[in-house]
């Protein structure tokens, strides 16, 4: 029993099964990282990320961030909207910058402002079925 749980064991390390944590790239909370294609926000390069899906069909989350940026949220599409208010608001406090180059992924600093986002974010995304 003892050499086939060490056969098992040698398997597992030997294909890398078993990571080693000092081999993981560290952690930057330093900034916020928007990925376009699966709609998320994420605190640095850590796995703490929100959906931004929810605050499209939210017009009160939605206009929460616009006071917070002080601008409206107008246009055809709620998303882009808040996208482009988000990266590039308009008082240019701040530009984000992108990342891959087909436009996925971008960053923005962290900030006050940017904290108020992100928990404007993570509240909407933990209370999808309400309205208000």
């Amino acid at each position: 029993m003892i050499r086939i749980l060490t056969l098992a064991l040698s398997g597992l390390l030997l294909t890398g099964c078993i990571s080693n944590p000092l081999s993981q790239e560290p952690i930057d909370t330093s900034f916020y990282m928007i990925d376009l294609k699966r709609n998320i926000i994420c605190l640095g390069n850590s796995k703490n990320c929100e959906d931004m899906s929810p605050l499209y069909h939210n017009p009160i989350k939605a206009n929460r961030i616009g006071s917070l940026y002080n601008q409206a949220v107008t246009g055809e599409s709620t998303r882009s909207a808040l996208l482009k208010m988000i990266i590039r608001p308009d008082n240019k406090t701040y530009s984000g910058e992108k990342l891959s180059d087909d436009g996925r992924f971008y960053t923005i600093p962290l900030t006050e402002k940017t904290r108020q986002l992100f928990l404007i974010i993570k509240d909407a995304s933990h209370n999808k079925n309400q309205s208000f």
